[in-house]
């Protein structure tokens, strides 16, 4: 673990290094500490590691639609965890808002006044998520979250999902990863999620809100 002055985000895998970097100001929750874990260790290390023992490098630099998957598994496994909170949930939100605010008119102060006043989030919260969605000109990613923890939710509830373990890989690849995996010509991932085999539990509430995302 590394402290780091440079992050907006709380936590970061910096796979090259190996090592999970974490904001020197940042102050979480014992859940989210937990949630952190799941979300980098969990899935963004777990999905490195693996992906060095393939015999393909396309695994360590990623299929199309990785980061689509990539996040949408690591709040899959903050979910199936147990320690994602109502709070996180509706940040996910907000990004997803914030995303087509900075789509449709560029305007950092316009996006942060309308997450303010029309969706009643804290005025440093809403700093911080136009921060993330603003940066470099305007950065989509933030709007990957929920769909793909939507996705990777749906997945699991039909079949089994460990092959999209083994790196940087995609949803819509899954049946030739297990196909590959079938015939031994990928490795099966060494590391996993620690609750894909011990879930915990989550509140009635969380889990009717998670089920009406579409």
């Amino acid at each position: 673990m590394e402290l780091s002055d440079q992050l907006i985000a709380a936590a970061m895998v910096n796979n090259g290094r190996k090592a999970l970097l974490v904001r020197r100001s940042a102050k979480v929750s014992p859940v989210e500490l937990h949630a952190l874990a799941h979300h980098e260790l969990g899935v963004h290390m777990t999905t490195s590691l693996n992906a060095q023992l393939q015999p393909l490098e396309v695994f360590s630099l990623g299929l199309p639609g990785a980061t689509h998957t990539q996040e949408g598994l690591a709040i899959f496994s903050e979910y199936l965890s147990g320690n994602l909170t109502l709070k996180r949930l509706k940040s996910l939100a907000q990004r997803v808002i914030a995303v087509d605010l900075m789509i449709r008119y560029g305007d950092f102060c316009r996006t942060w006044r309308t997450l303010v006043e029309d969706y009643g989030v804290e005025h440093e919260e809403a700093f911080r998520v136009c921060t993330r969605v603003h940066r470099g000109g305007g950065f989509t990613k933030d709007h990957l979250y929920l769909s793909g923890f939507r996705d990777a939710l749906q997945l699991h509830r039909s079949r089994d999902i460990r092959g999209l373990f083994i790196g940087k890989t995609g949803f819509e690849y899954l049946d030739l990863i297990d196909d590959l995996l079938a015939r031994e010509l990928l490795a099966a991932p060494k590391y996993l999620p620690v609750c894909l085999e011990q879930p915990g539990q989550s509140a009635p509430e969380l889990d009717y809100l998670v089920a009406c995302i579409r």
